[in-house]
Formats: C-alpha cells, sequence, structure tokens
C-alpha cells in the first residue's frame, strides 16, 4: 500500500468515527500535561518536603555524686637544699702544699683537706718558744729577789725599831722591796705575753691545716697545690645531706592552716614515685607582695642519701579532712566564680544545666553545698562547650 492510500484510509476512520477519537485524544493530552506538571514542580517548582533528620547523641563520661572525704592539702614546689653548708677558706694567706680531697669525696668531721706551707709558722712557734723560756727565767729571778728582798726587809725593820740602824738604811730596804714587788709584776705581764705569743703562733700553724668541720661531702674546689691563696676566700664547699630540706612558697590564703610540725609527704621527679616524709621546720610569716606566697622549710631524714641538693622536689600537706560531705571532681564544675558554678546533669539522656553553690576543695575534688543530692550523674569529660538539651550517651566513671 502507498502513502496516499494509507492517508485516504485514516481520513475515513476520522470521518467515520469523530466523536470516539476525539475523546481519545484529548483524554491523551490531558495526562501528558498532568505528567509534566508534576515533573516541573520537582525540577524548578516548590522543592519537595524534605525528610526529618535526628542528631546523633554526644558520647560523654558521668559520676554519681556521692558522700566522702574531702582533704584539704598546702601544695608547692621547690629545690632540695643541704640542712648544712659550708664554704671553707683559709685564715691565713699562703702556698698550698697539699690539698687531700677531690669533689664528691665524703669526708669526717675533723679531716684535714688542705695543708698550706708551715716553714715560717714553725719558725715563729720556735721563736715563741723561746721568748717564753726567757720569761719564764726573768719572771723566776724576780720572784727570788723579791723574796730575798722581803726577809732582808724583815731583818731591818727591827733593827729600827731597836734604834740599830738609821732612819735612811729602813727607807732603803723598803723602797728595794717596793720595786723588787714592781719587777715581779712586770715580769709576770711578760710571762703571759710569751704564753699568748707560743699559743698564737701554735694556732696559726694548725690554721696551715684546713679541716672539715662536720661530715659531709665536698661539692666544690677551686683551688690546686701549689697556688697562692688569700685569707679568707673560699676553696671548698662541703655539704651535709643526711638530712636535707624543702622551701616552698605557699600562697597567703593558706597561712591559718600551717602550723610548725605538721608532717608532709615529699616527691621527686627524678627518684620516681617513691615519698620521703618531712616535717614544717620553720615558717616565715613575711608575706612577697609581688605573689601574695610566704615560705615554709620542710625538713627531711635523707638515710639513704638518695636526696641531692638542687632536685627538684613537690610537697603536699594535708592539713584538715572533712568527713560525710557531697564531693564531685573538681573537672565537673563549670564557670566558677565566687563560690557558685554550674554542672551538666544527665537527664532521660540530655544534659541538663544545674547551678550549685561550691565549698571546699583540693586539687581533684569539690565540696558541693547545695544544688545537687546523692546519685545525681554529673558529666566529667565532654562537657565543655555542650549546650543544655543535648541528646547524650554516657558511660559512668569511678571516682
Amino acid at each position: 500500500m502507498n502513502l496516499a492510500q494509507g492517508k485516504g484510509k485514516i481520513f475515513n476512520m476520522i470521518r467515520k468515527r469523530p466523536i470516539r477519537l476525539f475523546v481519545a485524544l484529548m483524554t491523551g493530552i490531558l495526562l501528558v500535561a498532568a505528567c509534566e506538571n508534576r515533573g516541573g514542580r520537582n525540577r524548578g517548582g516548590n522543592p519537595p518536603e524534605a525528610e526529618t533528620k535526628v542528631a546523633p547523641a554526644v558520647p560523654v563520661e558521668v559520676v554519681a555524686v556521692k558522700r566522702g572525704e574531702l582533704a584539704q592539702r598546702v601544695t608547692g614546689v621547690g629545690n632540695i637544699t643541704p640542712e648544712r653548708e659550708a664554704h671553707i677558706g683559709s685564715k691565713l694567706s699562703g702556698r698550698i702544699e697539699e690539698i687531700y680531697c677531690r669533689e664528691g669525696d665524703m669526708v669526717n668531721k675533723g679531716d684535714v683537706l688542705i695543708k698550706l706551707e708551715q716553714k715560717n709558722h714553725l719558725l715563729a712557734v720556735t721563736g715563741a718558744e723561746a721568748q717564753l723560756l726567757m720569761a719564764q727565767a726573768t719572771h723566776t729571778e724576780a720572784k727570788v729577789n723579791l723574796e730575798n728582798l722581803a726577809r732582808e726587809k724583815e731583818r731591818l725593820n727591827r733593827l729600827y725599831e731597836k734604834g740599830a740602824i738609821s732612819q735612811q738604811r729602813n727607807d732603803d730596804i723598803n723602797s728595794a722591796y717596793l720595786l723588787a714587788g714592781i719587777k715581779v709584776e712586770l715580769a709576770q705581764a711578760n710571762l703571759t705575753g710569751a704564753v699568748t705569743g707560743l699559743a698564737s703562733a701554735r694556732e696559726q700553724l694548725q690554721d696551715t691545716l684546713i679541716r672539715a668541720p662536720f661530715a659531709g661531702i665536698v661539692v666544690r674546689r677551686s683551688a690546686n697545690s701549689g697556688e697562692m691563696i688569700a685569707a679568707g676566700i673560699p676553696i671548698i664547699s662541703l655539704v651535709a645531706i643526711d638530712r636535707v630540706k624543702l622551701e616552698v612558697d605557699v600562697l597567703e590564703m593558706k597561712i591559718t592552716q600551717v602550723k610548725q610540725g605538721l608532717e608532709g609527704d615529699v616527691t621527686v621527679d627524678a627518684l620516681g614515685s617513691g615519698i620521703f616524709k618531712g616535717k614544717i621546720s620553720g615558717i616565715n610569716p613575711r608575706i612577697n607582695p609581688l605573689n601574695r606566697t610566704f615560705r615554709i622549710e620542710i625538713a627531711i631524714a635523707n638515710d639513704g642519701l638518695l636526696l641531692k641538693p638542687g632536685m627538684f622536689a613537690r610537697l603536699t600537706i594535708k592539713t584538715e579532712t572533712l568527713k560525710n560531705v557531697l564531693i564531685i571532681p573538681a573537672k565537673a564544675i563549670l564557670e566558677e566564680t565566687k563560690g557558685s558554678g554550674y554542672v551538666l546533669l544527665v537527664k532521660d539522656n540530655r544534659a541538663l544545666k544545674r547551678s550549685v553553690k561550691i565549698g571546699l576543695s583540693d586539687e581533684n575534688l569539690v565540696e558541693i553545698k547545695d544544688g545537687l543530692t546523692p546519685g545525681d550523674l554529673v558529666i566529667v569529660a565532654g562537657n565543655y562547650g555542650m549546650e543544655e538539651g543535648t541528646a547524650v550517651s554516657f558511660r559512668q566513671v569511678p571516682y
């Protein structure tokens, strides 16, 4: 069938069934338009209705509020220092003949540390001994002369009373006796000076031997054999560390909590977790105006000599213990100001803000005076920056 015959057949069909064909055609047009309109709204018209999204729960850690003990502590840091320390020099100027110690040596009280040249001092002692012998002889002679004159004076005085001798003879013997007494006194003074001179010479000879004033460790030596030294210049530093001390600056608000004799725990980072016991041995009541602190001194037994001067140490002193008070970890408190703050509780898996009144505290725990009850779940991790009402999933941890 050719094209002309096909067109003729379609025309005959339209002419024979015009109404039915028109209805079918219009129905198809309306359906196509409806589909286009719906697709057009989804593409370029109003957006389809958004799906509801649920925010995921934030994981946090919580603790249960409880009653317990809260210890008040005084803490601080400082450096270990020896209880006794001496910077030893010589009383005399001179040349070093020998040094008997090195840095790090242990010495006993009285040990000779340095010997100076002694030649001149030995000569001085010899000279002083000779002077003493001369003074002793002169003194003995003067005493013997005085004794003789005393006997002669007594004899002549008896004769004078009988008129056997003249007034002049009696006066002469009395004058001689007085002069002999003066010579004895002068000889005694010279003898005393000679004794003192010899003692001084011997002391200077002993001072050429520089000795340890106490048992300890040599920590510094600044001279060698053969060197000249001046009097009073330190040559050796000696420390005793069988007992040491720790000086710590404490905030002035703690001044009523520290008392002489209070015990404390001292730890040294370099020695690990070991604890050394000490006691407050001194309190300086003067407040430093720059940092509002005062200084305390802790005496520490150092039997094993583990503590060395200069070591960095930490001090903790328990001054008071509160019992049966509500406590929570300090990290649960947010925006603490003037004894108040707030925490975030967990209620129905959501964060709930709660104001609290804060009492005493230590490094880790805080006393709660109002706002919480035992058993309340308080967020301690994940709470910073969290808004009230945030959905949370929690894990309870001990404290």
